[in-house]
């Protein structure tokens, strides 16, 4: 009889041993998928800010306009032209992030350049009011996945 109420209270400390390990694996993963979905929050609400910070244009071509006429290398833009703009997946989800493309030339070949005539392209996201310049660098596909999801078009 002795020997059974042993084993009945092993059996016992076994399944409260496993439960609370399963309870520590499950709070480590539900705060891991929530300090993602606050990161993504985060992230994107930081590049919007840059973003904006840069300029805020009423059409994606102003916006590129606007981009594409800053020079570099020592030189000055001297003409923009065939800009071209539109939504960056075909399918137009999500519909907010464009990608505009147009022939940008120089008065001079730019230092540690070989030429004075560029096809530059750009990714530029749609905010409630206006248009702003958004780096590839800055992931903007994931920049506006975040905007679905958290509806941050209007983030100030």
């Amino acid at each position: 009889m002795g020997s059974e109420n042993q084993d009945l209270e092993i059996i016992t400390t076994f399944q409260k041993r496993r439960r609370n390990h399963l309870l520590k694996i499950g709070a480590v993963l539900a705060a891991l998928v929530l300090s993602y979905f606050v990161c993504l929050y985060t992230y994107a609400v930081v590049r919007i800010t840059q973003a904006r910070h840069q300029g805020v244009y009423p059409t994606a071509q102003a916006a590129a306009l606007a981009t594409y006429s800053q020079g570099f290398g020592g030189a000055e833009v001297k003409s923009v032209d065939n800009i071209h703009c539109g939504p960056n997946d075909p399918s137009g989800r999500p519909p907010f992030i464009w990608f505009c493309t147009a022939l940008v030339t120089m008065d001079r070949v730019p230092s540690g350049y070989e030429r004075s005539t560029f096809l530059n392209g750009s990714f530029f996201v749609q905010l409630r009011d206006g248009w702003v310049f958004m780096p590839e660098q800055a992931f903007p596909e994931l920049v506006g996945q975040a905007m679905s999801f958290y509806h941050l078009e209007g983030v100030p």
